[in-house]
């Protein structure tokens, strides 16, 4: 098997220059009713342009891709490809699920629910 040394897109070495939108950017670029977040989007895209990015980082949220157990909005994730590669950009996706800093902002309310089979972080405050 040969080696690797580099990503290469459309079998040609890429390098990556790119940045990450916002935590909860992933909301507006793919669930449905992300548009009242458009404005927030255009800034986060044009400031990628202006750094001369040729990728974007976006988190995919737990919650919005598995609204209810076993249940998954495979189109949410289309949705944040389609609108990066608008913009002529590569995407890195980051999967924000159970827990981020602590706090589980990201998960679904049906695994909130059941602190039984999904334990809780327990901090000093």
């Amino acid at each position: 098997m040969k080696r690797h040394t580099h990503f290469t897109v459309l079998g040609k070495p890429f390098f990556s220059i790119g940045g990450q939108l916002h935590n909860s950017t992933g909301y507006a670029l793919g669930a449905v009713g992300g548009e009242k977040y458009e404005q927030d989007t255009q800034a986060a895209f044009a400031a990628l342009k202006a750094i001369g990015a040729n990728t974007a980082a976006v988190p995919v949220c737990w919650d919005a891709f598995e609204p209810e157990e076993g249940k998954f909005d495979c189109d949410y994730v289309r949705r944040i490809i389609d609108r990066v590669r608008e913009h002529g950009l590569h995407a890195i996706l980051l999967w924000f699920a159970s827990w981020k800093n602590g706090q589980m902002e990201y998960a679904p309310a049906w695994v909130k629910a059941d602190r039984k089979r999904f334990r809780r972080a327990v901090c000093k405050d």
